[in-house]
């Protein structure tokens, strides 16, 4: 990952000759380029101007695309030259290439670094041995490291590589450093653009692994390849990078999360693919759920809100949306509508368009339902959680009085996450015992640590027995 300053020189495609000397700035909180002068005219200063594509070369000969580069600053340092300096602002650059078009360009290869992605995937270490003297003085050591084999998956629209590089520094005798990641490499089935490439590939194989790790996860690279010759010439997609991580932060306790790479290869060999084939539809429910588990700063009833309509939100896409058929209930609005005088019968079909649709506390019902003995064993009361957080949401909404359950709240919006995350596992392959198992087990993980409190406090309020 490049990071600092690049001098060069910036033009705009379709007019090559005209260069302007200017400096890339590349860091932690995004990126921006200062030009010694302006590609508009003097009597434009001032308007907000923005250009879709530049080409750029720096002075080491690196080649720079930016995308939608946005003038926030321009001043004149020479009024009697109309001498300008502009200040930039790009929304991405791609670093390592000249694009004609990168917004509808189309790319046949991707590849992705996740933060934790390394620890999630769990390559194997080093094995080591060490030879004593006399008990106390090393006479020997030996240190070898094998690196795995890259884990090579089917998904919907490509092949899916997952595996890690090394990186080996030092003389390798009196000092070594070996740094060891894992990339996740996609080969399309057919070229697509940037943002297809995001929407489709990256951000389901992101959401899996904040999923597993049950923490919130960056992206750190995106390189694009254009062809499949050897070596391949990657083009690294750069907006705003995430600064570097603690490596407190990098660590992953395998108690802290639901699942490992290997777990989820072992519960089922297409679970990958499953997630993929799923992941539009639970998108917006998942992204619900993390925003809760990763704001901490929400407030009680944000976060039982949002983990509500979290719940509708996966019922409506994976369950029947209708509590009768379409059929039936275009009959029932005819006869209504035909019943009615003619002034009032668009009014009486508006209002009664979206009554065909089953109700918060049927939705909650059936989704826990539908998680089986092995999901309701989960829960204290599984068949009177609908009601629950029917109940709370319309005293939320209608000022009800909620003063006083504060514990109800927090209680229902953690049973309504862990349903939720329960059916995400089983979206991911694994079965409904091994769904619930992963979640008492992960003892680190938020419905880990909520299922412990239960457990401990059902503990507490036992009755014990006394002898006579």
């Amino acid at each position: 990952m490049l990071t600092g300053s690049f001098p060069g020189v910036w033009w705009q495609p379709e007019n090559p000759d005209k260069r302007i000397a200017g400096v890339l700035s590349l860091d932690y909180e995004g990126l921006g380029v200062d030009l010694i002068g302006s590609f508009g005219r003097l009597e434009d200063m001032g308007r907000v101007t923005s250009y879709p594509v530049l080409h750029g070369t720096t002075t080491g000969g690196l080649f720079v695309t930016l995308m939608n580069a946005v003038i926030t600053n321009e001043s004149l340092i020479m009024s009697a030259l109309g001498l300008r300096s502009t200040r930039l602002q790009p929304g991405a650059a791609l670093i390592g290439g000249l694009i004609d078009d990168p917004h509808g360009g189309a790319w046949p290869n991707c590849s992705v670094e996740l933060e934790r992605m390394t620890a999630w995937a769990s390559p194997p270490g080093f094995e080591h041995s060490l030879e004593s003297r006399d008990g106390s003085h090393l006479k020997g050591a030996s240190f070898r490291y094998d690196v795995p084999p890259s884990v090579e998956l089917r998904i919907p629209g490509a092949t899916l590589s997952i595996g890690p590089s090394q990186t080996i520094s030092g003389d390798l005798i009196h000092e070594a450093k070996m740094a060891v990641t894992v990339d996740a490499n996609f080969r399309l089935d057919r070229p697509a653009t940037i943002e297809e490439i995001y929407q489709r590939f990256l951000k389901p194989l992101l959401n899996l692994v904040v999923l597993a790790t049950q923490k919130p996860t960056s992206i750190i690279t995106i390189s694009l390849a254009a062809g499949d010759e050897a070596p391949r010439k990657w083009v690294e997609v750069v907006s705003r990078r995430p600064s570097p991580a603690s490596e407190q932060r990098k660590r992953l306790l395998p108690m802290d999360a639901l699942f490992l790479l290997p777990d989820l290869l072992e519960a089922s060999a297409d679970g990958v693919g499953l997630w993929y084939a799923a992941a539009e539809k639970v998108e917006r429910a998942f992204d619900l759920v993390s925003a809760v588990r990763s704001t901490t700063s929400l407030f009680l009833d944000h976060r039982f809100l949002n983990a509500v309509t979290a719940a509708e939100s996966y019922h409506e896409a994976r369950f029947d949306r209708r509590t009768m058929s379409k059929e039936a209930w275009d009959k029932i609005v005819d006869a209504a509508a035909g019943a009615a005088p003619d002034e009032l019968t668009e009014q009486i079909r508006n209002r009664i368009a979206t009554l065909n649709k089953p109700s918060l506390r049927d939705r909650v019902q059936e989704i826990v339902n539908r998680g089986g003995e092995p999901l309701r064993g989960l829960l204290p009361d599984p068949d009177g959680l609908g009601l629950r957080a029917s109940r709370l949401r319309n005293d939320l909404a209608h000022g009800g009085s909620i003063d006083a359950r504060n514990d109800e709240i927090f209680d229902t919006t953690d049973e309504l996450l862990l349903v939720l995350e329960f059916h995400f596992l089983r979206e991911a392959g694994f079965s409904a015992d091994q769904a619930s198992d992963r979640l008492k087990a992960a003892s680190g993980s938020y419905s880990g640590l909520w299922l412990r409190r239960r457990e401990e406090a059902n503990s507490a309020v036992e009755p014990t027995e006394t002898p006579d």
